[in-house]
């Protein structure tokens, strides 16, 4: 799964309407009135939130409960106006808010156009429910908002869709690698309400997925050919296959965790091998691999998450201090946390089970899927940081609301 900067389908256009008559060189005391237009905008917009600074200026903060057709703003003319937009979303795709930014220098008598360029700066959470048949979507970790897709609802016959992972792209779709051994594969949704899936891929047995929001790829590993594979978005280009046993630092391979990092590098838990690898798909077949993490500490890792300027390692069989591995890009420093807390629960903040997978979402949280597979107990667990400030759990094992039986 990937979290990248990306640019999605909303687009503010900031149309610069000077209604002052000024002459050149009195920007202190001109006023220009910029008229802010939401324009090709998803749906179910709810708030708006206009930020204008200046070195020069006091804050100005606008916050709309509804959306206006078009936002008139007075202010003095003068260099480096930023514009800080957020809009929030209430309806069904994974996409919570959108934000951007635009800095312009007002100059009276002057009209411009400004565009700024939107990215998905927060989303719900999709988690894979593999066991449960089904797909759940939920606002946060209170369990608010909680939406179900089920295979059926899909097509699936009863037990083909086993959704193992998720990611999305830059346009709120939702991408699920679904690890059936037959009728598995990758199939792509707009919304958690949608059922009328297209197919990315027909590979059976698919462990994991991640969308390079950045370069605009789709990426999936399957433990049925031990291949991780790519197609192009928009529009869909032909399947490329890569085969990691084909780098001479990795002597056994197979993945649940693939995760783009910056400039397209991928990052995988090889839970076979032990190993947390950097990647480069770009590069030379046999010298694809930048860096290797291994250690007696790591034991099959499940998954990996970039965050910031760190990786996160779900080590899946990890001893006490090592649950959570984090690591710098280049798979240096390691930094260890989480006890296990096998056979209790609750357990108190830090024990963790067996962390298994992070959660797609764009959040300030490190959000990841916890079970402990001989007591067939299944939760989410938040933290904020390899810390474990703001540590928050949700749900129990089972098929209702709030229940979850992920993989085992």
């Amino acid at each position: 799964m990937s979290k990248g900067l990306v640019y999605a389908i909303l687009s503010i256009l900031l149309v610069w309407a000077i209604i002052s008559c000024a002459p050149p060189g009195a920007n202190t005391s001109a006023t220009a009135s910029p008229r802010l237009v939401i324009k090709a905008a998803p749906g179910g917009i709810s708030t708006v939130n206009v930020t204008v600074s200046a070195d020069d200026l006091p804050e100005i903060l606008l916050e709309y409960a509804s959306p206006p057709s078009s936002i008139v703003i007075e202010l003095p003319a003068g260099p480096a106006r930023r514009f800080d937009v957020e809009v929030g979303v209430d309806n069904q795709t994974v996409a919570s808010k959108y934000s951007g930014s635009a800095t312009v220098d007002l100059v009276p008598g002057d009209s411009k156009e400004v565009g700024v360029e939107m990215s998905l700066s927060e989303t719900k959470l999709i988690i894979p429910d593999g066991n449960n048949y089904r797909l759940v979507q939920i606002d946060n970790m209170s369990g608010a908002g909680w939406t179900t897709l089920s295979g059926t609802q899909l097509g699936y016959a009863i037990g083909e869709h086993m959704p193992w992972d998720a990611d999305f792209d830059d346009r709120g779709r939702i991408y699920v690698a679904n690890y059936h051994f037959s009728s598995g594969g990758v199939y792509r949704i707009d919304g958690i309400t949608d059922t009328s899936r297209e197919t990315i891929s027909n590979v059976v047995s698919i462990s994991t997925v991640a969308v390079d929001r950045e370069n605009g790829y789709v990426y999936y590993y399957s433990g049925d050919t031990d291949l991780i594979y790519r197609r192009k978005l928009d529009p869909l280009g032909p399947e490329e296959s890569f085969d990691p046993l084909a780098e001479p630092s990795i002597s056994t391979f197979g993945t649940t965790g693939i995760e783009v990092g910056p400039n397209g590098k991928l990052f995988l838990a090889n839970s076979s091998g032990n190993q947390i690898i950097k990647y480069d798909p770009d590069a030379l077949q046999g010298s694809r691999v930048q860096a290797v993490y291994t250690t007696t500490n790591l034991i099959d890792p499940h998954d990996v998450l970039v965050r910031d300027s760190y990786v996160y390692a779900a080590n899946w069989g990890g001893l006490d201090g090592y649950k959570i591995i984090r690591l710098d890009q280049n798979l240096g420093n390691a930094v260890g946390y989480g006890n296990d807390g096998t056979g209790s629960e609750p357990t108190p903040p830090g024990d963790f089970w067996k962390p298994t997978r992070f959660i797609a979402v764009i959040s300030r949280k490190i959000l990841l899927a916890d079970e402990d597979t001989v007591n067939n107990y299944d939760r989410l667990v938040a933290f904020d940081d390899i810390n474990g400030f703001g540590w928050q759990v949700y749900g129990t094992n089972g098929s209702g609301v709030g229940q979850f039986q992920f993989y085992c």
